[in-house]
């Protein structure tokens, strides 16, 4: 294990996301770009957090659901992806965990997200989508069993390579938009953007 100032961590590189359609949305890169900060230290799960009646919440709500954290976050522009290090935390408690990936078990992740989405017909790289999501605010990032995350291996997920310079890239945008909402910086023209519903947290099923 590494030792850290919260303690001692099993430590893993990985791809958290990357642009693409998940889920019938369409992450575009340059919303993950101007929002990847918001993933920097947010909680590591044991898949995604249910309340008692199995309604997706934020990690947030309760210290049991956090097995560790995420560090070193970095969007990547040589294949558009955000990429950091998972953080679990070296305790007896998540031993089970952390012998699952090891074996393999569980290598995929998901990321929990708070979003807007908006409901417009589009096309990226020949597939079709059905909205797009904006402002992303990260809520944590999901381990989840091999196969089981929106955007799962190869394309992402844990132990996949990265860079050995682990220093967060600031990123500074300067293309932004007057007709994009709360002026987020986005590269997806020709749509008028509808009234915001804010605080839909978005976590696949």
């Amino acid at each position: 294990s590494t030792q850290t100032p919260w303690g001692n961590v099993f430590q893993i590189p990985a791809i958290l996301t990357r642009e693409g359609i998940h889920n019938g949305f369409f992450k575009d890169w340059e919303e993950l770009k101007a929002t990847y900060w918001s993933a920097n230290f947010i909680p590591v799960t044991d898949g995604h957090p249910r309340n008692n009646i199995n309604v997706p919440i934020s990690a947030k709500e309760n210290i049991e659901f956090i097995r560790g954290f995420v560090s070193d976050i970095k969007a990547d522009e040589t294949d558009k992806t955000i990429k950091g290090t998972i953080n679990i935390f070296d305790s007896s408690r998540n031993n089970n965990l952390i012998e699952e990936i090891q074996s393999g078990k569980k290598i995929d992740g998901s990321i929990g997200f708070f979003t807007d989405e908006f409901q417009v017909n589009g096309e990226w790289n020949g597939q079709k989508f059905e909205g797009l999501e904006l402002n992303i605010l990260y809520d944590h990032f999901a381990i989840l069993p091999k196969g089981h995350g929106a955007c799962s291996q190869p394309l992402c997920g844990l132990g996949l390579n990265m860079s050995d310079d682990k220093t967060t890239n600031t990123i500074t945008t300067t293309t932004t938009t007057t007709d994009s909402p709360s002026g987020t910086v986005h590269s997806v023209p020709g749509y008028t953007w509808p009234t915001i519903s804010t605080g839909t947290i978005s976590i696949p099923s």
